[in-house]
């Protein structure tokens, strides 16, 4: 895969998601630790040498479809009918950017797997912040890269 590192980094915040079950600190920590490195990781896919189109997308890829994995769980699907697995999945890799989503009205992190209102809006917003995140990332290495081209 050529591009087989960076595709690593898209998954970092899934594996910390995961961990993040385990561990209690870890979400709190990961936050601080989170942010700079999905800053980062944009920074680095403006590098790549593909169209800007598709390094955003390659860059969101697992982010799009752990989203929709969401919304199809938890806004289409009725209870019955939900996979605890893919719960999971969806909800581990915004993980350490739900813990951001603390300034809103208080839920238990993820004490539970039932679709209130505002887990639900806890998740979006957490998915909106990590999308953002990393596009401000991205364009801050584009724009860095045009800079230091100019210079």
């Amino acid at each position: 895969m050529k591009h087989g590192k960076e595709f690593l980094w898209v998954l970092l915040p899934f594996a910390i998601g995961l961990s993040g079950f385990s561990f209690i600190p870890l979400p709190i920590l990961s936050q601080i630790v989170i942010v700079p490195f999905w800053i980062w990781v944009g920074n680095r896919f403006a590098g790549l040498n593909m169209s800007k189109i598709q390094s955003l997308a390659f860059g969101n890829s697992v982010w799009g479809i752990c989203f929709l994995i969401f919304i199809w769980q938890y806004l289409l699907e009725s209870d019955p009918h939900r996979l605890k697995v893919l719960e999971v999945i969806s909800l581990s890799y915004i993980s350490p950017f739900y813990v951001m989503t603390r300034t809103l009205p208080p839920i238990g992190y993820f004490s539970s797997f039932e679709p209130t209102p505002a887990l639900i809006v806890h998740t979006l917003v957490a998915y909106l912040l990590m999308f953002i995140i990393f596009t401000l990332g991205y364009i801050w290495g584009k724009f860095r890269r045009r800079t230091a081209s100019v210079g």
